[in-house]
């Protein structure tokens, strides 16, 4: 009976671990001068962002990866335009704290080409992906 638990659970663990893939399709940084993030300028993107929910681990494979762990998740939000907010917060490699926003846009524009928006925002700096 023990080894089918044990087999049950492992099987249990690999079929329910799950990673969420996002394309990029526009980036931008953005730096905080006196206490303000300035506006941003995108550019054409195409790095792949994981949201590794078996590890908590959210990664950008860009020239340079970054890798953030989660430490904490809020509740879904909904804002009063009718998009979806879901906020969390994390630490990379070199232990800098972050908050990271994934906006999901209701408003649909022809025009757009992207229905999301993940937000990486450290102390001075802030990463903006456009993705799909």
């Amino acid at each position: 009976m023990k080894k089918f638990l044990l087999l049950f659970t492992l099987i249990s663990h690999f079929w329910y671990s799950q990673s969420i893939d996002f394309k990029a399709e526009g980036f931008a940084i953005s730096k905080k001068i006196n206490g303000k993030f300035e506006l941003p300028t995108f550019e054409k993107d195409n790095s792949l962002i994981v949201l590794d929910s078996t590890n908590d681990q959210l990664i950008f494979f860009r020239k340079k990866t970054l890798k953030i762990s989660i430490l904490k998740a809020d509740k879904t939000q909904y804002l009063s335009n009718g998009d979806e907010l879901k906020q969390m917060y994390g630490i990379d490699e070199e232990n800098n704290l972050c908050k990271i926003r994934f906006i999901s846009i209701k408003e649909k524009h022809p025009k757009r080409k992207y229905d999301r928006q993940i937000y990486v925002e450290f102390d001075s700096i802030m990463f903006i992906f456009n993705v799909n």
